[in-house]
């Protein structure tokens, strides 16, 4: 019977470190993906459009100098200069030539440079300084500076509305996580309550009774993380096979620190479930009476 007892132990003592060990694997995508947000987030925004738009007169030796003066400016991410033949090929190719031709007579675009900002500075309230600031050192050039208002308005919005369902999102899976595990742990012991009994009988301290258990439990959360960040390596790695965009933020040597913090904290938060949830079960049964003992 106490063969048969131990063998259960065991089988319970590995489901729990698989388990824990797929919940942190979790863990570890939900915390890269929340870190490396603001790298996601900013390739987002650099993406945003600013067109700035010449007057006639304007020359294209002026446009190019004032191209280059924008490219040295730090919140700059990218200058491209669009002449106005170009985009109007563009837009032909796009609603029909006949049809263009039809409704305008010759080009009616103006030369451009098409603007990208930096992420950390692509909000509305910076953008339009950088507006009245290009307005008035090319006030002769330039005609207007056209963007969309409201996009920039709402994305930043946005991005802290999703990052607060996120957070709830990780909060609800952490808790969940806590509970089954804790209540695998507490099966597991109950297995042991008659060994734990007779051990106090025999005249055991209560820390020479835990010391097992706990060891046990320290070393489940240990491998529970090993395996949790080989899981998230290998995954990586794999996933990179086929989008290096999605592997260059999920896992590489430019994220060689944040990942290191966040397997360290894998492992930490592997042992403390494991070593807390085993704690207290185990004193629940110290604590018990013999005649309660009986009904579990």
């Amino acid at each position: 019977m106490s063969k048969v007892k131990k063998n259960k132990f065991k089988t319970t003592s590995v489901y729990v470190t698989i388990s824990l060990a797929l919940i942190l694997f979790l863990l570890l995508i939900f915390g890269s993906v929340f870190i490396q947000s603001n790298k996601l987030f900013d390739k987002y925004k650099e993406q945003i459009e600013i067109d700035m738009f010449f007057r006639d007169i304007t020359n294209k030796s002026t446009i190019q100098q004032i191209e280059k003066d924008l490219a040295l400016k730090p919140e700059i991410n990218s200058v491209n200069y669009v002449p106005k033949e170009k985009a109007w090929e563009i837009i032909k190719d796009e609603v029909g030539g006949d049809f263009a031709e039809d409704i305008a007579e010759g080009n009616p675009l103006y030369n451009s440079i098409n603007i990208t900002v930096k992420g950390d500075f692509a909000t509305l309230e910076k953008i339009q300084t950088l507006e009245k600031e290009l307005l008035a050192s090319y006030e002769k050039d330039v005609m207007e500076i056209y963007y969309n208002k409201a996009q920039f308005k709402s994305i930043n919005e946005n991005f802290y509305k999703y990052m607060l369902y996120f957070l709830i999102l990780c909060a609800l899976l952490i808790t969940i996580a806590v509970i089954l595990i804790n209540n695998t742990i507490r099966l597991a012991i109950f297995s042991k309550r008659f060994l734990i009994r007779t051990m106090q009988m025999v005249g055991a301290k209560h820390s020479f009774i835990k010391k097992p258990f706990i060891n046990n439990a320290v070393f489940q959360g240990f491998l529970a993380g090993l395996i949790a960040i080989g899981l998230f390596i290998g995954g990586s790695f794999l996933i990179g096979q086929y989008d290096n965009f999605f592997k260059e933020i999920i896992f590489s040597p430019n994220n060689l620190n944040q990942n290191l913090l966040m397997f360290g904290g894998a492992i930490i938060l592997g042992i403390l479930i494991s070593f807390v949830s085993t704690s207290f079960s185990v004193s629940k049964y110290l604590k018990l009476s013999l005649d309660k003992l009986y009904r579990f």
